[in-house]
């Protein structure tokens, strides 16, 4: 998934949606150095043939979110959020109802626990609806490359909450790759920031 602001930007460029710019080009690099170094380390980052089928469709999935923020930014600015959610998510479930409805048939949910029930409410409620509206506001008044570099926070929160909830360690490593991740995206969203008052 980290190189999906890479693409964000390529694709940008390419379609001449957004110009070239030194700080998002180095503010890209940097945070792609820290958010790398935290996934390399941690031992969590391969491409081989066991994981090649998952890998190849995460690649898809980036990709795919790539061309989402650059071609929603016009059709975002034009419509209310609640409206865009109602319609985003109304398509979604039509295209995922046929591939997980099997799946969903099959479960036995009289066996879920409450500890499962919440971890559902909290992957659909804060991981997808959350996540895709403050997408949503954040393409509002953003540009897609800002929007989409902010993905590279992932691995950093991850790290900060495993910590929190005594299940990961800090490290120096990880020190030095968050503020990497850090520094990387204020340098993006600071010069955005500064040249949308303007």
């Amino acid at each position: 998934m980290i190189c999906s602001p890479i693409l964000v930007f390529a694709l940008g460029v390419l379609l001449h949606r957004d110009p070239i710019r030194w700080n998002i080009i180095v503010g890209l690099g940097i945070a792609l150095c820290g958010a790398l170094c935290m996934l390399l380390f941690k031992g969590h980052f391969q491409w081989g043939s066991d994981t090649f089928k998952g890998d190849l469709m995460t690649v898809i999935n980036a990709t795919s979110w790539a061309i989402f923020l650059i071609y929603s930014k016009p059709i975002l600015t034009r419509y209310h959020t609640v409206t865009t959610m109602k319609w985003l998510f109304l398509f979604g479930f039509s295209l995922a109802l046929p591939i997980g409805l099997p799946f969903a048939w099959t479960t036995q949910f009289a066996s879920f626990t409450w500890y499962t029930w919440m971890a559902l409410a909290f992957v659909v409620v804060a991981t997808t609806f959350l996540a895709y509206l403050l997408n949503i506001i954040g393409l509002k008044r953003l540009n897609a490359v800002t929007t989409g570099a902010y993905i590279y926070l992932q691995p950093f929160l991850a790290s900060v909450v495993a910590y929190i909830l005594n299940k990961d360690e800090l490290t120096l490593t990880k020190i030095l790759s968050g503020v990497c991740i850090i520094s990387g995206l204020s340098l993006i969203h600071f010069n955005t920031f500064k040249k949308s008052k303007t």
